[in-house]
């Protein structure tokens, strides 16, 4: 799918449904498929067509999702404001110091309740795990990762030791 969307990126030969309005919607559309699909055979139906339809279809779903937003102006505005860009940037970063974090974290945010059903509750936990997330790894990012991006940190590193 990577190299599909790649191609049609860089030919521009989109289909006009990703360039109007109309992607808002099919961008949707994907979306809801891609989060309320199973992932894996719960209903334990012997014949497997839906499982395998299923997974057949998702890499598609995803391709829909990222055309559309590559190439709608409303949707790239959107995606475009600087802290997805700068999320997007610090992934590794997240990647590696979140499952620690929430670790050590994790019996806060996991007692509260605002409710009695489960997706308010939901959307809170996963704020209430996302904020300290976002900031440690984001100061890991900024004074860890990001130093070593430079070609010449060798250097860098030499001249304030030598300081």
């Amino acid at each position: 799918m990577g190299i599909l969307l790649t191609d049609y990126y860089v030919t521009n030969d989109v289909p006009a449904i990703f360039i109007n309005n109309s992607a808002i919607i099919v961008a949707i559309i994907s979306f809801v498929f891609i989060m309320y699909l199973p992932l894996e055979n719960r209903l334990q139906i012997p014949f497997a067509l839906p499982q395998f339809f299923i997974r057949l279809i998702s890499p598609f779903l995803i391709g829909v999702l990222f055309i559309s937003i590559l190439e709608n102006k409303i949707l790239k505005n959107i995606f475009s404001y600087k802290f997805i860009p700068i999320i997007g940037g610090m992934c590794y970063s997240i990647y590696i110091i979140h499952g620690i974090i929430i670790f050590l974290i994790r019996y806060l945010p996991l007692k509260l309740h605002i409710t009695q059903y489960y997706l308010p509750n939901l959307f809170l936990q996963l704020l209430l795990f996302s904020i300290p997330v976002l900031l440690l790894s984001g100061l890991y990012y900024l004074y860890i990762e990001r130093p070593f991006m430079s070609s010449k940190w060798v250097e860098t590193l030499m001249a304030k030791r030598a300081n």
